[in-house]
């Protein structure tokens, strides 16, 4: 099974459970689909006993070699932040998961990262805890990169890049802030490590999809937009008095089906780019549709729920005389088995 059909079975499985209305969601009212709402922040789950707790005599020791350590001091330089998020990466790894994703091991070791994160895991399993020092440090990265795309703590995988997810350290550190739990959600969905269900598991609320939209929801925070980014349905229901509430479900299968198909698009041609519904649209149009000369289209883009293209093409006019125009088309599903249809023409 693959790392993405992981996180569709995860779906499958806890998006209802995650997402049943509870009474601070249901409205007298209809209206657009809101956000849960929740009363108070949901308790934070119990921190785990550090496994190597009888050796927390050590940890002044191990902070003393951090401090000394020039290729860790230096990844808090503003030119050595690719290194930073390495480094979280690998960290946030070990606090969701007590160990490190290959590939984010492979990256520390590979930008000499590798004694740092080892000191900084020591420390973690003695007490349960990273040094203040590095926590401002952290924090400071985190304010640093709050308008920054995803916060600045996960990207997509990218053929040839590091693979980065922060996310689950950003959440431990702020378990009550809803963006960096929605940054969590959306990272084990979309994200370079989707959720598994396989993968070790150190602090569950952290590594497991379902307790991290769980969290989201309880914060009053999960909305239409999160749903759908899931890859689930938001529906809004009446209840058996009528008021409406709204709930966020596994597709059908014929949702599933329907998100298969690709999406539909005006028949361009691969030879001389002709759009066929703007051709026939001319040619019911023209003052003379039998001295139309195509000479060129753009390639065809979406505009809102049109696709638009400009063309240039060659036509007798009222006169006689043939005159050269260039006009923006409009465009919508239909015509001649669903080529499309010209729906406006602009100069």
């Amino acid at each position: 099974m693959s790392r993405r059909s992981f996180v569709l079975a995860a779906l499958t499985t806890i998006v209802l459970f995650a997402c049943k209305p509870r009474s601070g969601t249901v409205s007298s009212e209809a209206g657009p689909p809101s956000a849960s709402v929740a009363s108070a922040p949901p308790p934070i789950p119990p921190e785990p006993t550090p496994p190597q707790a009888t050796k927390a005599s050590e940890v002044p020791a191990l902070e003393a070699k951090l401090a000394t350590d020039r290729i860790y001091l230096a990844i808090w330089t503003p030119d050595r932040a690719a290194d930073r998020v390495l480094l979280l990466t690998a960290l946030s790894d070990i606090v969701a998961y007590g160990t490190m994703h290959t590939d984010a091991e492979a990256a520390v070791k590979k930008a000499k990262l590798g004694d740092a994160v080892t000191n900084l895991q020591k420390i973690l399993w003695r007490v349960g805890k990273l040094p203040a020092d590095f926590i401002t440090k952290l924090e400071e990265h985190l304010a640093a990169n709050k308008s920054v795309p995803r916060l600045g703590l996960w990207s997509p995988e990218v053929k040839g890049q590091p693979l980065v997810d922060a996310t689950a350290l950003a959440m431990w550190l702020h378990p009550n802030d809803p963006n960096y739990v929605r940054e969590r959600m959306l990272a084990l969905v979309k994200g370079p490590f989707p959720a598994n269900e396989n993968a070790p598991v150190a602090r569950a609320w952290l590594a497991n999809l379902g307790d991290v939209i769980n969290r989201l929801g309880a914060l009053g925070a999960f909305t239409k937009d999160d749903c759908e980014a899931i890859g689930a349905k938001w529906k809004t229901k009446p209840d058996a008095e009528g008021h409406l509430f709204n709930t966020c479900e596994p597709l059908s299968e014929w949702d599933k089906q329907q998100a298969a198909v690709p999406e539909w698009k005006p028949v361009q041609s691969a030879w001389d780019g002709e759009v066929h519904a703007v051709s026939e649209y001319l040619a019911t149009t023209l003052k003379d549709p039998d001295s139309y000369v195509h000479e060129k289209c753009t390639p065809v883009r979406k505009d809102g729920a049109l696709w638009v293209t400009e063309c240039s093409y060659r036509a007798k006019n009222s006169f006689g005389g043939v005159v050269r125009t260039t006009r923006r088309f409009f465009l919508q599903k239909g015509g001649y088995v669903d080529e499309g249809r010209v729906v406006r023409a602009e100069p």
